[in-house]
């Protein structure tokens, strides 16, 4: 990631309605600061099984240990979850976008977001 060191957005916390483009925008910032990417569905979904839910107790241990690492990207739809970490985050990202509007933002990105 051009011009944007780890140390300035360290623990990013994207969250946002579905289809606003959290998952995307994650993998451009995870990788771009070369960080750990926690995507709270595969936290909260058992593994390969998306819509088996997991045990709620030990989803939340799980992001909480996510949480304690130096730097990291977490996004998600979940409140609940996100709410386990908010001492942590350095930076926290909001998407609110009209309906449909993230698949416009996913088709521009070279434009928009030319440092990823």
């Amino acid at each position: 990631m051009r011009g944007i060191q780890i140390e300035v957005l360290g623990r990013v916390l994207i969250i946002g309605n579905g289809g606003s483009g959290k998952t995307w925008l994650a993998k451009k910032t995870g990788s771009g600061l070369k960080v750990l990417l926690n995507h709270l569905d595969d936290i909260r979904w058992a593994p390969g099984q998306y819509g088996i839910r997991r045990d709620d107790e030990l989803v939340l241990q799980d992001v909480v240990a996510a949480g304690v690492a130096h730097s990291w990207v977490i996004e998600g739809v979940y409140g609940w979850l996100a709410k386990s970490v908010p001492e942590r985050v350095t930076t926290l990202i909001w998407l609110d976008l009209p309906e449909g509007r993230g698949d416009q933002l996913r088709q521009r990105s070279h434009s928009l977001l030319p440092v990823l």
